[in-house]
């Protein structure tokens, strides 16, 4: 009984500021972001950790040493349910994407103001790229305008099909109403700010600083 709770406390004091668990108060429960389960945790006379999945009503072996590339991948997965392509229209692997912060820019070429924000935004990204990445969610009328926009002001990052399903989720998920707007998340899937213009703008040195508090 001693291995099994010393067990227990061991895998909670090392994981328990891992961004992929939520910890409920003192009881050997976690919440998976990435499957969105609750599991109940229990230790085992072989040293492994069970959990009991409260949805599915099973127990398995807890991987505790889940890979947090793989978690990202399945938080990208989630929020952006469909391909994601680049300027010449050709589908990229998601994976790019892994470990980075992910803005997503709500645009489009008929947008006086989004003219405007573009060329400070590209700056910004190309500034940042090694830990920040762009989605333009375009509102153009038709690909072709879409394309012409990004490849005129040297937009290098990723875009998605022009009103397919998974942009239009986006756009209602985070309630935009009017363009250009920037919405910034962690490599996880959090919303950090829906006022990623204003920083970009105004504060384009700070931002990811401020981004990471």
């Amino acid at each position: 009984m001693k291995t099994v709770i010393l067990s227990l406390l061991t895998f909670t004091a090392t994981t328990l500021f891992s961004t992929e668990w939520l910890y409920y108060k003192h009881y050997p429960w976690v919440y998976d972001h990435s499957t969105q389960n609750w599991l109940y945790l229990r230790g085992s006379s072989d040293g492994k950790i069970y959990s009991f999945n409260a949805t599915s009503k099973a127990w398995s072996e807890f991987q505790a040493n889940q890979t947090s590339s793989q978690s990202q991948a399945d938080a990208i997965e989630q929020l952006i349910n469909g391909p994601i392509l680049n300027s010449d229209a050709e589908v990229v692997d998601k994976q790019i994407l892994s470990g980075k912060k992910l803005g997503f820019y709500f645009g489009a070429q008929w947008c006086f103001y989004c003219k405007g924000f573009t060329p400070d935004l590209v700056n910004f990204r190309n500034n940042n790229k090694e830990n920040f990445e762009i989605i333009f969610v375009s509102s153009d009328y038709n690909s072709n305008s879409q394309y012409a926009y990004m490849k005129e002001y040297n937009m290098d990052f990723y875009t998605m099909e022009l009103n397919s399903d998974a942009a239009n989720a986006l756009s209602q998920k985070y309630e935009i109403s009017g363009i250009p707007a920037l919405i910034i998340v962690s490599n996880s899937g959090e919303l950090i700010t829906k006022d990623g213009r204003i920083d970009v703008t105004y504060f384009p040195n700070e931002a990811m600083d401020k981004w990471d508090q």
